[in-house]
């Protein structure tokens, strides 16, 4: 079952107004924080930081991380890594999915590719003592450039692959490089004069060996280094983890410094922090042993709960952290003991699917990067809820039980089958019920997808539920059913292909909307036949995003419709629709809600627009 990703925006719609009245407009209320796929600190202004989000926008900070402002267009596409130059906080480099990295020299505004000739870069190093100079790890050798990355020179290895450089920060002539072509051992070299020569060092970590190589120094014990060959999009595996106190003349490999390790970070007290699949850990003894003890795990994560890609640790401020989530940012002033989610004004968070509570008009649920978030102020501030619950959460919010709003319906997936899931504590935890359609025993030729749930408000013990199965040695078709004790048993209705949204009449029993790839339907007799309407909705309505429906509960003739070229009204009982985008630029909708106790305003989930 697939599912666009969205973002949240809310409507006050002033259907009272004059017809010559202004259209109504749409404004913003997604929760803060997103999916951070790279974090940066300026060293010459630890106030500034820059975070990439996997929407592609970057985002900046001047106050430490307490509020976020968003710098230019959405470019950074894939991003794994920010570094910002050492003497000016305006200019950084993304390393991004292209074959040069990106520069910006005005803060993100706007970005060009860091000169020509580049293939493959894979880091980058920037010379604090001598502005301009910036050597590459590419796929064929190590590059210097004098000027920033307008120009470049091959520096050493040629033909080669560097798949890592770095400079120590504290004798800045003293350079490493991890050098390797695929299917050869990585071989650790060292110049301590600015790269105008290279030793070979003992150090060389077989083939086989999966990660990227990163560096991390002890600026409190000079000579002290890190050497971790982290995952990158591979959570299952991961290389060794290494130390030198010596400057790189000898390694320790450290054997409890195992599993999901995503980068490492080093506090100027020489505490070592690893960033993680499942939170962060931290040494206090030079990576011999960690707290919490690693590798971290589903069932024993770390603290914050959240896929850390990297942990920043502060060089002004002792025990001070930030980290890049799934969910956002973080931030710590206890040394990683307790974190607090840093995002205020950092939109991009990929809300897929919300709902509106019935019966408390300000109470929003929303899903987004695999996490449940609950709104009780119209979508002005979230919070973030615990995963907690075998079911896990849904990959999609469908209904609340109109009697008890604290019971919300939801859509679930192992992969291959779709299924209903309930939570009766307002999203905490969810609980999957009985359903006639799975792929159990049937094989990897079989899928289940359902369209959508809904809830009878004339009988809210009764819930829908529309889909479409397939098994390659068995009947494949599409279904509607209808279960009144909570799915314990099902009742079958007339069938419609792909209905993607299910709506119930709040005034007429049995009247019942739906909108699918094949148009607009209506019933009279609750789902047990249908009838085409709907003139003036796109004639391609199935194009890769989500429909919706909703009926406003005050005018029942009135209703919207989200598709892949914005929202549409019908004043007509759904006979004819309109367009209405004003502010919302034809966006691709896939949630709609309207609030129960005021109708004038519609929320929109809206893929992909931030």
């Amino acid at each position: 079952m697939s599912r666009t990703p969205a973002l949240v925006v809310v409507l006050c719609l002033l259907l009272t107004a004059p017809a010559a009245a202004q259209a109504p407009r749409w404004t913003r209320a997604t929760p803060d924080g997103g999916w951070i796929l790279a974090l940066a600190q300026a060293p010459s202004a630890p106030e500034t930081l820059y975070a990439a989000a996997q929407t592609g926008r970057l985002f900046r900070s001047l106050d430490g991380g307490a509020s976020w402002q968003p710098r230019g267009p959405a470019v950074l596409a894939g991003v794994r890594d920010l570094v910002i130059d050492p003497v000016d906080p305006r200019t950084l480099y993304a390393m991004t999915g292209y074959p040069q990295p990106l520069r910006t020299r005005d803060a993100g505004r706007t970005w060009a590719p860091a000169g020509p000739g580049l293939h493959s870069v894979a880091a980058l190093a920037l010379d604090a003592e001598h502005p301009g100079v910036v050597l590459a790890a590419t796929a064929g050798g190590l590059y210097r450039s004098l000027d920033g990355g307008d120009s470049w020179d091959l520096a050493a290895f040629a033909e080669t692959q560097v798949a890592a450089v770095a400079i120590d920060p504290g004798a800045t002539a003293t350079l490493f490089a991890a050098v390797g072509n695929e299917g050869d051992p990585t071989v650790l070299w060292k110049s301590t004069d600015r790269g105008a020569t290279w030793v070979e060092t003992p150090l060389s970590v077989p083939a086989y060996t999966r990660g990227l190589p990163r560096f991390a120094f002890d600026p409190a014990h000079p000579g002290t280094l890190y050497l971790a060959f982290a995952v990158t999009y591979d959570f299952d595996s991961t290389g060794p983890v290494l130390r030198s106190r010596d400057g790189g003349t000898t390694w320790t490999e450290l054997p409890a410094a195992s599993g999901n390790l995503l980068n490492l970070a080093v506090s100027p007290r020489g505490d070592l922090f690893a960033a993680t699949a499942y939170g962060v850990a931290r040494s206090t003894d030079f990576g011999a042993t960690w707290s919490p003890r690693l590798p971290l795990t589903f069932r024993f994560p770390g603290e914050p709960g959240d896929t850390i890609s990297h942990v920043l640790a502060s060089p002004t401020a002792p025990g001070e952290l930030f980290a890049a989530g799934v969910t956002g940012v973080w931030h710590s002033r206890s040394g990683g003991a307790r974190w607090a989610p840093r995002n205020r004004g950092l939109l991009a968070q990929g809300v897929y699917s919300f709902g509106l509570a019935p019966d408390a008009a300000s109470t929003l649920v929303a899903l987004g990067n695999g996490s449940v978030f609950r709104s009780t102020d119209r979508g002005t501030t979230w919070r973030r809820l615990p995963r907690t619950g075998a079911a896990g959460p849904p990959i999609w919010i469908e209904a609340f039980d109109p009697r008890h709003p604290e019971t919300i319906y939801g859509l679930g997936s192992d992969g291959q089958a779709d299924f209903p899931l309930v939570s009766q504590d307002g999203g905490r935890t969810w609980n999957k019920p009985r359903f006639p359609y799975n792929c159990h025993l049937a094989g990897s030729l079989c899928d289940v997808s359902l369209g959508r749930i809904a809830v009878d408000p004339h009988d809210p013990e009764a819930f829908y539920v529309s889909g479409s199965y397939f098994r390659h040695f068995g009947p494949s078709g599409s279904f509607l059913l209808r279960s009144d004790d909570g799915g314990t048993t099902w009742d079958k209705l007339a069938p419609l292909e792909s209905i993607a949204a299910l709506v119930f009449d709040p005034t007429r029993r049995g009247v019942v909307r739906a909108i699918g790839c094949d148009g607009f339907f209506q019933s009279g007799d609750g789902g047990a036949s249908w009838q085409t309407a709907g003139r003036g909705l796109p004639r391609k309505l199935c194009t890769g995003a989500g429909l919706s429906l909703a009926i406003d509960p005050q005018e029942p003739r009135r209703l919207y419709a989200g598709t892949a070229e914005g929202v549409f009204l019908s004043t007509d009982d759904g006979a004819t629709f309109r367009p209405m985008n004003r502010g919302l630029e034809t966006a691709q909708i896939t949630s709609l809600q309207i609030d129960p106790a005021n109708s004038d305003h519609l929320y929109a989930g809206a893929a992909g627009r931030g």
